[in-house]
């Protein structure tokens, strides 16, 4: 049954936003088998779920070649699917070089091994506080892994390598027959219409993220949808919190509950935070939801703002980091909006142009941001 509401769900997403649709050639892939550079041999099977566009189709593969990491080697993995080739990991801090071959980091380039140089540059003048440090450092911090481990449920690129391919894909019909509800007849334009267009960020006091996705449904049923769909929530920013996140830079690895910095609409903080990351903290997609005090035929009304970190900067002058984002938000609604009907989560009622948004503006950090300024309105499944 989840299925054919996901697939039904991904049909009616495609129609509400056909600007949004990837090219043919492209579809976002999610491993259904754990691989990794140290476990896998070559030949091993392997088999992926297209999650968008064409939700539910299987594709099939192999371990193509698999390296561990040695020394100072880069650790290497390639998957070889029957119609596909992987171009991108998702929210991962490896690279995908043309031929389709995951590369692992170098543990020498990571903060760690800064670390290490620098106390070993402040032994040769303070040999006694270099090896305080370095005592503190062991007892803080993780070795480095270099090792590629995905284990089921990462997500990646892929595009479609044989003219058939995409016979294998066919989108399925509408179920709406061509003919999508007029969002007019049941208020939800009007609604989308009153909500606030934008955030305000804390530190520094300026603009920043759009306001892009509205949803329908009790708190208890977006925790499970976003749940089903694997997303999960962030923490509060504390200093049990901020030492994770130091420990996840330093040590080049993924914290899955990681805080967000905050953000304000109409002067309060999001009533929940989820995120999906992979094996960085310096990659994630996210999104801030606040709850409204106006209701839609009895149910609750909540909006969000999602973005999509892709980096780590640093502001010196504040001695603190900040992410760095995708520039093109629109992406991101659509990633919300795929992850959850996918999962057989939600259904999307439409998306809502508001002509008050620009096209292109900054976030309050100067990231540059483009987007067609509609939001999207999603009726959450009990």
């Amino acid at each position: 049954m989840k299925l054919v509401i996901a697939v039904a769900a991904a049909a009616a997403l495609a129609a509400a936003a056909p600007l949004q649709t990837p090219e043919p050639s492209t579809v976002q892939i999610r491993l259904m088998t754990p691989v990794a550079s140290s476990t896998s041999k070559p030949d091993d099977r392997v088999e992926a779920v297209v999650v968008w566009p064409f939700a539910g189709a299987k594709l099939h593969g192999r371990v193509k070649s698999a390296q561990a990491a040695n020394g100072d080697e880069r650790a290497e993995l390639e998957l070889e699917f029957d119609n596909a080739r992987v171009t991108q990991v998702d929210n991962a801090r490896e690279s995908v070089d043309k031929s389709g071959r995951i590369i692992g980091i170098a543990a020498s380039e990571s903060f760690a091994a800064l670390m290490d140089r620098g106390l070993e540059k402040l032994g040769k003048s303070n040999a006694d506080m270099a090896a305080v440090l370095q005592a503190v450092k062991g007892l803080l911090i993780k070795e480095v892994d270099p090792e590629i481990v995905y284990p089921a449920g990462v997500e990646m690129t892929a595009v479609l390598t044989k003219p058939t391919a995409g016979a294998l894909y066919e989108r399925p019909a509408d179920p709406f027959g061509g003919h999508r509800p007029p969002l007019q007849e049941n208020g939800l334009v009007e609604l989308v219409r009153r909500q606030p267009l934008r955030t305000r960020a804390e530190r520094p006091a300026l603009p920043s993220d759009w306001t892009n996705l509205l949803f329908i449904g009790s708190r208890a049923s977006l925790e499970k949808a976003f749940k089903a769909a694997g997303w999960t929530p962030a923490s509060a920013m504390n200093a049990s919190s901020v030492l994770e996140t130091a420990r996840a830079i330093i040590e080049a690895r993924g914290y899955h509950e990681a805080p967000v910095s905050k953000l304000r609409l109409e002067d309060s903080l999001p009533d929940m935070v989820f995120q999906k990351t992979n094996n960085t903290f310096a990659k994630r997609h996210h999104l801030r939801i606040w709850h409204r005090s106006e209701k839609w035929q009895g149910e609750d009304v909540w909006i969000g703002a999602a973005t999509h970190d892709t980096g780590i900067a640093f502001a010196s002058d504040e001695r603190s980091f900040f992410h760095t984002i995708d520039p093109e938000i629109d992406k991101e609604r659509m990633k919300v909006m795929a992850d959850l009907t996918f999962a057989g989560s939600a259904t999307v009622a439409g998306i809502v142009d508001r002509v008050k948004v620009p096209s292109e503006s900054t976030n309050a950090t100067g990231d540059r941001m483009l987007t067609d300024g509609k939001m999207a309105v999603v009726r959450i499944l009990d």
